[in-house]
């Protein structure tokens, strides 16, 4: 059971990315941030309220919710950096979130987290 609750952060990833043309075509990117942020709330709220239900499943879900989210935001954030900032600052705007996911990876494998 502990690996379909762990597994559904990566299936919500892989559903948010498939969906990010979806959302900033059918919304627009800051109205998709905004939605990404309520989709964030909700995941939050199920995954608090699942310890006073006692439900595994509603944990299943809010990982899910949060793996949606992670991958709209890292995506939808991305381009509207890209889309806010000025012509001659544009490309180490957008570099910026991949170098520092990289920092966050390498500083976690460093300390052994």
């Amino acid at each position: 059971m502990w690996s379909a609750v762990v597994s559904m952060y990566a299936v919500g990833g892989l559903f948010g990315a498939l969906c990010v043309k979806f959302m900033i075509g059918l919304l627009g990117t800051k109205k998709a941030i905004i939605c990404n942020s309520f989709i964030a709330i909700i995941a939050a709220v199920i995954m608090v309220t699942s310890k006073y239900a006692s439900s595994f499943e509603m944990i299943i879900v809010a990982r899910f919710l949060q793996g949606v989210s992670a991958a709209l935001g890292t995506s939808i954030h991305l381009l509207y950096l890209g889309e806010i900032s000025p012509r001659e600052t544009r490309g180490m705007v957008t570099l910026s979130l991949g170098t520092f996911l990289s920092i966050g990876k390498l500083s976690g494998q460093f300390f052994g987290l």
